[in-house]
């Protein structure tokens, strides 16, 4: 039997978008004909109501596990989801604030994370044309203590419908930066 792949959706702030993004993860996943199995470990319940809602099930035989956190860095149960991951993935927004603590997290992270696991920053909700995404784009990788993903993930409407609709909602723009963010963490 093959190993499961865990990737693990860690913030120490909340709305930087951990559960937008293990949805969105976990669909395409799921269209490319993966079994997928999430967990919730957000007090909030925020990613099972949208499974609930999308009518979707984690499969009990999963190829991937995919964990979303509460935000909360000091919990024992994100912990064990960095401990636990091949992959951590570090939501962030553009904007002082939430760069500050994906940096914080960052280091949290490197120091948990397993030899063999990876981590990286990703940049969520980012409005193009703006003067924090071109900060954001200017980023010194060297600030934080893993990688910067490659693929930033737009602020984009269809992605709010998509929470609710499922991966059809997405436009062409948002499936394609998705499905990028996918391959990025081969």
């Amino acid at each position: 039997m093959a190993r499961v792949k865990t990737i693990s959706f860690v913030s120490g702030k909340g709305g930087t978008g951990k559960t937008t993004l293990t949805l969105l993860l976990g669909l395409a996943l799921l269209r490319s004909g993966r079994r997928v199995r999430f967990v919730d470990l957000d007090p909030q319940r925020s990613l099972d109501g949208l499974l609930r809602l999308q009518r979707i099930e984690s499969a009990l035989n999963a190829e991937f596990t995919l964990i979303d956190t509460a935000p909360r860095l000091e919990s024992e149960d994100v912990a064990r989801a960095i401990r636990a991951a091949d992959v951590v993935c570090i939501p962030t927004r553009p904007g002082i604030v939430d760069l500050s603590v994906a940096v914080n997290t960052s280091k949290v992270v490197a120091k948990l994370l397993p030899k063999e696991a990876k981590a990286l920053i990703v940049l969520n909700q980012v409005r193009r044309g703006t003067t924090a995404s071109k900060e954001a784009e200017a980023l010194d990788p060297g600030e934080f203590a893993v990688p910067v993903c490659s693929t930033p993930i737009a602020l984009r409407e269809c992605i709010q419908r998509a929470m609710r609709l499922g991966w059809n909602a997405l436009d062409e723009a948002a499936s394609n930066e998705v499905l990028s963010f996918a391959l990025s963490l081969a």
